[in-house]
């Protein structure tokens, strides 16, 4: 009998489960509007949840133009985020962490991704510190040389790891030399030769209002949201730089053993996916993910 009331129970709970899934899933439809300034973006209303997330990023692309630094697209968004002219990075993070936000900006070789994540009624007043590291960054010298001494250190001691090694190795095989492979294997030549101009030319190049792409999430309504999105990113410029095409791919079927006295041994597989730095780059790289594909388009 208690077994009988037992199996009920996890049924009940089941099916509880199984309701709430769907009432949320059916609440998280994506609807697309616009802001007052004509900056497109997608919304996802979650009204039950108490912090709201705002995803934003632009298709980059333009450090694989710079022969030599191909280290800017990692450099640049690390020192946006080491403070604005009006606040250092460690009152930066003081004031997110009073208001329970939480703020990301990153690079990779054809993505520049940032997040923004704040209660419902701090949102506004976080906003407010991103639209200040994005329209007035410091770019601090100082900070530039020590961020490349960190990825160059970074680089070398992660050599002794068999996996990392394997993965090197298969870049240069898919790669070839060039851009690309410099920055896919995080070459310490990739970042030596970015200076601050490096990095304020591809903020004006890159970080335009009209290439936004931009998804929210949470509990603001979608025209606060807007008025929002508005107020973070009017400091950006209308319009970035048309980009070049990027370094092409090339694919070498060959299987190739590297040994090391290292403790682990690592094998990598694949190939190029084809996809070119456009619109179809993003689905199919998250199509990769979400089929558990451990390597992907950055």
């Amino acid at each position: 009998m208690k077994a009988t009331q037992r199996a009920i129970a996890a049924l009940v709970i089941g099916v509880e489960i199984c309701l709430s899934a769907s009432a949320l899933f059916a609440q998280a439809v994506p609807s697309d509007h616009s802001t007052p300034a004509g900056i497109a973006f997608r919304h996802i209303a979650l009204p039950q949840d108490t912090h709201h997330a705002l995803v934003f990023g632009w298709v980059d692309g333009f450090a694989l133009t710079l022969p030599g630094k191909e280290g800017l697209a990692v450099l640049g968004p690390r020192l946006m985020l080491e403070g604005s002219v009006s606040m250092g990075e460690s009152d930066r993070i003081e004031r997110l962490k009073d208001l329970q936000a939480s703020l990301s900006l990153g690079g990779s070789a054809h993505f520049t991704r940032g997040a923004l994540t704040a209660p419902k009624a701090k949102f506004a007043e976080a906003a407010e510190v991103l639209a200040d590291v994005l329209a007035n960054p410091a770019l601090p010298a100082d900070k530039l040389a020590r961020a490349k001494r960190s990825l160059a250190l970074s680089s070398r001691q992660s050599q002794e790891n068999a996996e990392t090694l394997a993965n090197r190795l298969f870049m240069r095989l898919l790669l070839g030399d060039g851009p690309s492979l410099r920055l896919a294997v995080a070459a310490p030549s990739a970042y030596a030769n970015v200076e601050v101009s490096d990095i304020e030319a591809w903020r004006r190049a890159v970080l335009g209002r009209d290439r936004l792409t931009i998804a929210s999430a949470g509990p603001i309504a979608p025209d606060e949201v807007a008025k929002q999105i508005d107020g973070i990113f009017a400091g950006l410029p209308a319009a970035g730089r048309t980009l070049g095409s990027p370094p092409p791919l090339r694919a070498v079927p060959k299987l190739v053993v590297l040994e090391r006295k290292v403790v682990q041994t690592a094998i990598v597989a694949g190939g190029p996916s084809g996809w070119t730095l456009g619109p179809e780059l993003l689905p199919g790289t998250i199509a990769v993910r979400a089929l558990g594909g451990g390597f992907a388009a950055s």
